[in-house]
């Protein structure tokens, strides 16, 4: 019911984000992103980026930490290289958060609010549904509004096999996918614990990580 809202890269399966040579000077992603741009209707004037109505188009990043704050200029001075004017706004936690319960932002740093289950379920209402996209302090933080996606949730929740279950699942990943909702910056395929010799863990992590109360304290 809802056609051509699934490129059909992400519908087969092959998609994947596109992949930089980590020199922070890759020409040949930047002229794709440029392009995609100008079919969009922008165009750089006097190195600026402007939107098809001639206005300069930028956006302000919000951060709470150094760490957060050195991810957000790598990204601006990469952006800045095609015209777009970012800039970064440093805020304490406090002012953060009640920001993010308000929905006053343009840009954030993390993964608050995109952390999922590996077994998805009614919270996925509050994070994707248009209902929570109009409630402040929702963790639908990219205010998303997709009658498709509310379609796939809806189904998801109301599958009763299996199957059922799995198809409605797949549905919402490619539609979140195909939305483009957030910018991959950086990820750890590692988690790092720092820990006592005379504690003993599985061999085996499960996919969802390390988990401490199965660790045991070793005999003697």
């Amino acid at each position: 019911p809802y056609p051509g809202q699934v490129p059909a890269d992400v519908m087969d399966g092959t998609w994947r984000p596109p992949v930089t040579d980590g020199s922070g000077q890759d020409r040949k992603v930047l002229r794709a992103a440029f392009e995609m741009m100008k079919g969009a209707g922008y165009h750089v004037e006097d190195g600026r980026m402007l939107d098809p109505q001639g206005n300069p188009f930028g956006f302000e990043i919000m951060t709470s930490s150094q760490d957060e704050e050195r991810l957000a200029a790598l990204y601006q001075r990469t952006l800045e290289k095609i015209g777009i004017d970012v800039t970064i706004r440093s805020l304490d936690g406090d002012q953060i958060q009640s920001r993010k319960q308000r929905f006053d932002f343009e840009v954030l740093v993390g993964s608050s609010g995109f952390n999922n289950s590996l077994s998805p379920g009614s919270e996925q209402v509050g994070r994707w549904g248009s209902v929570a996209a109009k409630q402040e302090g929702s963790f639908n933080l990219a205010g998303v509004a997709d009658p498709a996606i509310d379609a796939a949730i809806n189904a998801m929740l109301n599958a009763r096999t299996k199957e059922d279950y799995v198809a409605a699942v797949r549905v919402l990943d490619r539609l979140l996918i195909s939305g483009n909702y957030m910018v991959p910056m950086q990820y750890n395929t590692q988690q790092w614990v720092a820990y006592w010799t005379y504690l003993e863990h599985p061999r085996k992590t499960p996919i969802f990580g390390y988990q401490l109360p199965t660790w045991w304290r070793k005999p003697n």
